[in-house]
C-alpha cells in the first residue's frame, strides 16, 4: 500500500508491535534505495506480544519499503513509522503487509 512521500536524507524508524495471539514470530524487512539499483535493507524478528524496530537514514531518492511477514494471515499487530522522531503513520495490520513510500 502506497503511504505517500518522505523527505530525502531523513531518519526513519519503523516499529512493529506483534499481537500476543499471533501463531508465531513475524519478520519485518525495511529497504531503501533508488529504483533499479541495489537497496540497503534491515530485518528484525518480532515474537508474539513483542516489539522490535528498524532505523534507517534515507538516501537522496528512490523508495522506502516496509514488508511484514507473519506466520498466519490472521496474525497482526501495530506498525508505526517515525520520520526524524515525528509520527508519520500508525495503523493496525493483519496478515502479510507492505507499506511503500517515495523518497523526495
Amino acid at each position: 500500500m502506497f503511504r505517500g512521500s518522505i523527505k530525502k536524507k531523513g531518519k526513519v524508524t519503523a516499529t512493529l508491535s506483534a499481537d500476543f495471539s499471533n501463531a508465531g514470530a513475524a519478520a519485518m524487512v525495511t529497504t531503501n534505495g533508488p529504483e533499479g539499483a541495489p537497496a540497503t535493507s534491515q530485518s528484525v524478528v518480532v515474537s508474539p506480544g513483542g516489539t522490535n524496530q528498524s532505523e534507517m537514514t534515507l538516501g537522496p531518492d528512490g523508495l522506502y519499503r516496509i514488508f511484514v511477514d507473519v506466520k498466519q494471515e490472521s496474525d497482526g499487530g501495530r506498525l508505526t513509522v517515525l520520520v526524524n522522531g515525528k509520527a508519520r503513520d500508525e495503523d493496525t495490520i493483519k496478515g502479510d503487509t507492505t507499506w511503500l513510500y517515495s523518497i523526495e
